[in-house]
């Protein structure tokens, strides 16, 4: 990893990201990390909040910023999916995912579109099921629960370090969350056997990209972010990215 400057490097990062950013920089106090929902994070960076490097689950949110400070370069550095993390007993398969999800019966949790690119993939998939039956855009869209990511921080819903996307799934008050892949792997590790991931079929499927932008102003400290946002594009970057369910950018 590159040299830093004698201050802590001010990260704010995707809160999808916490695992594999905490593993790959644990000992290394010259980072100082912010995690959260990525378009908080951006209303944080525009409000006057000083970060140096800018690390979003997706590239909407980095662009903005990037379009405020010329020759400043959005740089895709991971990949991931949406999937529904859902009851077992629901019998979710890519065949039945939309007739699952359409189930009146069925209460199905998001994250907060706008506030969170988790909850605005959710809105793009509802968008693709729209497509393919009609009038299924406004009926996911109208009983989804944004519980997660909104744009001020929430109580703990789950005990520390553990997902509240978990912590809802196990209470019972949603029976299946579409989120990232990365968090329902988590995610199954955690819940057992009574719950399961599956991926949507192909015609619903949605991808992210996650975008990092330097933002620094001083000359050192611009450099030192930008070094290590291409080094997250590397390995052993990569490696651990891989090890929690990201995939390489496209």
């Amino acid at each position: 990893m590159p040299e830093m400057p004698a201050l802590p490097l001010r990260i704010f990062a995707a809160g999808s990201l916490r695992g594999a950013l905490t593993e790959m920089f644990a000992d290394r106090r010259e980072f100082q990390f912010h995690f959260g929902p990525a378009g908080r994070l951006r209303h944080e960076i525009e409000s006057g909040a000083a970060c140096d490097l800018f690390l979003s689950a997706n590239l909407a949110h980095p662009e903005a910023l990037a379009q405020h400070r010329p020759g400043t370069e959005v740089i895709c550095f991971a990949t991931n999916t949406v999937v529904a993390l859902a009851r077992r007993a629901l019998a979710v398969t890519p065949e039945r995912f939309l007739d699952v999800l359409l189930d009146p019966a069925v209460r199905l949790g998001t994250s907060t579109p706008g506030a969170d690119p988790g909850g605005d993939y959710a809105m793009a998939l509802f968008a693709r099921a729209g497509h393919l039956r009609p009038g299924a855009e406004k009926i996911l869209a109208g009983k989804a629960q944004p519980l997660v990511g909104g744009w001020n921080p929430a109580p703990a819903a789950a005990p520390a370090g553990e997902s509240p996307i978990i912590a809802f799934l196990r209470e019972g008050r949603v029976d299946a969350f579409l989120c990232y892949s990365t968090t329902a792997l988590a995610g199954m590790q955690a819940l057992g056997d009574a719950f399961t991931l599956v991926r949507p079929p192909e015609a619903l499927a949605v991808h992210a990209r996650y975008g990092g932008v330097p933002l620094a102003i001083a000359p050192d400290r611009r450099a030192a972010a930008g070094l290590l946002l291409i080094a997250l594009t590397r390995p052993p970057a990569t490696e651990v990215f891989g090890r929690y369910g990201f995939a390489p950018p496209a």
